[in-house]
C-alpha cells in the first residue's frame, strides 16, 4: 500500500516545480526543506488541493498531526470529489491509529474510484485491524500492547470483517494485478496466521 497518493502533474499547474521539489526532498529525508516547497506552494496558490494535500503530508512526516490535519482538510474542501486526496486523509488516520476515521476515508475513496488499488488493499487492512486489534505496516504486522483495548473499546470483533477483508485485497489485486501480485501470497499467508482457520476458509473461496 503506498505511503500516500500522487497526483499528475496536470492536476496541480502553477506549483508545479515547488511540488515536485519538495516531493524530491521527501524521498531525500528532507523534511523542513520540502515543507518549505509545500508552503510557498500554498502561497502562490492558496486554491491548489494538491499543495494542500503535500503540505498535509509534510507536516505529518515532521509529527505535526495538528497541522497536517488541517492541511488535508482543507484539500478536501477545496476538491472534495477528488478519490486520492480522501486516501491521502485516509492513511494519516491509519497512521494515527485512528481506525473509524480510516476505513470512513477508504471507503469514500474506492467510492469515488472503484480501480483505486490502494484505497481497496487499506480497507482491507481496516478490516483486519478491527476483527485481529492488529495494525498493519509496511515492514509486516506490527503488534501494540494497547491496541487491543483500543481496538476492543472502538469495534466489535466481528469475523464478517475477515470477509471483508480478503475481498478487498481481491479486488486490489484485479484491479492492478502489476504492483499486487508480487505481495499477494504474502498478504493471504498473514491472513490466515493472524486470524486461524476461519481466514483459511474464506481465503479458499477468494
Amino acid at each position: 500500500m503506498a505511503l500516500f497518493s500522487k497526483p499528475k502533474k496536470s492536476e496541480y499547474p502553477n506549483v508545479n516545480e515547488n511540488l515536485e521539489r519538495g516531493n524530491a526532498l521527501l524521498g531525500q529525508g528532507k523534511l523542513a526543506e520540502a515543507t518549505q516547497e509545500f508552503a510557498e506552494a500554498v502561497k502562490i496558490n492558496p486554491d491548489s488541493a494538491w499543495a494542500h494535500s503535500y503540505l498535509g503530508i509534510a507536516h505529518a512526516a515532521r509529527k505535526k498531526p495538528d497541522k497536517a490535519l488541517a492541511e488535508f482538510q482543507k484539500a478536501l474542501q477545496l476538491s472534495p470529489n477528488e478519490a486520492q486526496l480522501h486516501y491521502n486523509l485516509a492513511t494519516f488516520y491509519y497512521e494515527q491509529r485512528r481506525l473509524r476515521k480510516a476505513a470512513d476515508k477508504y471507503t469514500r475513496a474506492v467510492r469515488l474510484n472503484p480501480k483505486s488499488a490502494d484505497a481497496h488493499y487499506g480497507l482491507g487492512i481496516i478490516c483486519l485491524a478491527q476483527f485481529e486489534g492488529i495494525l498493519h505496516d509496511q515492514g509486516g504486522w506490527m503488534d501494540s500492547p494497547d491496541l487491543d483495548r483500543f481496538v476492543a473499546k472502538e469495534w466489535s470483533r466481528d469475523p464478517r470483517k475477515v470477509d471483508t477483508a480478503v475481498k478487498e485485497f481481491r479486488t486490489a489485486l484485479e484491479v492492478d494485478s502489476s504492483g499486487f501480485t508480487e505481495g499477494a501470497p504474502r498478504v493471504r499467508a498473514e491472513i490466515e496466521t493472524s486470524v486461524g482457520a476461519e481466514a483459511t476458509e474464506v481465503c479458499a473461496r477468494a
